[in-house]
């Protein structure tokens, strides 16, 4: 399977999908010379705790492309305007005149600083309507619409740092259905949906930490599981 990164210049680099992390650090380290990189880097260190700041940043800021993003096995990249990322073909940015920062469309996702992702490292039910949890904290679906594009976007985050996720995923992503459904079968990870009932309905496997179980516990003591299927739409909206 084909992967890699289309650096801004056009020029693919074949490379694991997993090493894509490791080049986006050495690519900021060579950006930070230039003093307004640096600063700009600087931001989004601050403002992004939850996913990658260093991928972020050569994608928002530099231009650099991740091709085949969700190894789909299509001729797809992921890019950015500079202020919302897209999957669109490679036919698509290598036409004649090709300006990313051009593109006009609310599709996609924003740069995923934690405001920006309504992330929050508190577990407090009372704040969630609908979004993914995991030991890190809460991911709000609002920014993207549907759970599975949340997920989407947290696979990605995984795919492109750690090689175990990489090689699990490649070997058996045909055993799921989508992207929510591999995220959730891992362990401290689930799917949480608040019912008009005030119940909350969850999708999620049985071996968790302290922090999950205290939360699942809490939940449970307290009455506010629902017994209702999470239904999940398939439509990912991400271009």
């Amino acid at each position: 399977m084909k992967m890699g990164i289309i650096a801004p210049d056009g020029t693919f680099k074949e490379m694991p999908i997993y090493k894509i992390g490791e080049m986006a650090s050495q690519a900021a380290t060579v950006a930070e010379k230039n003093k307004d990189y640096k600063a700009k880097l600087a931001e989004y260190r601050r403002d992004i705790t939850r996913f990658n700041p260093e991928i972020e940043f050569i994608i928002n800021e530099l231009g650099f492309m991740i091709y085949d993003p969700l190894l789909k096995g299509k001729d797809e990249v992921l890019f950015s305007n500079g202020e919302r990322h897209f999957i669109a073909s490679t036919a698509f940015v290598q036409k004649e005149g090709f300006d990313r920062k051009s593109i006009k469309s609310e599709a996609g996702f924003p740069i995923l600083t934690d405001a920006n992702m309504h992330y929050s490292n508190v577990l407090d039910e009372n704040k969630m309507i609908k979004g993914i949890i995991d030991e890190r904290g809460y991911l709000d679906f609002t920014p993207v619409k549907k759970l599975n594009a949340l997920a989407e976007i947290i696979l990605m985050d995984k795919l492109f740092t750690d090689v175990f996720i990489a090689e699990d995923y490649m070997n058996n992503k045909d055993k799921y259905k989508n992207a929510l459904d591999y995220v959730t079968s891992k362990d401290n990870t689930l799917a949480i949906r608040k019912e008009e009932d005030g119940k909350y309905n969850l999708q999620y496997v049985s071996d968790n930490n302290e922090v999950i179980s205290s939360f699942l516990k809490r939940l449970e003591d307290e009455g506010k599981i629902s017994d209702q299927e999470l239904v999940v739409q398939a439509d990912t909206s991400l271009m």
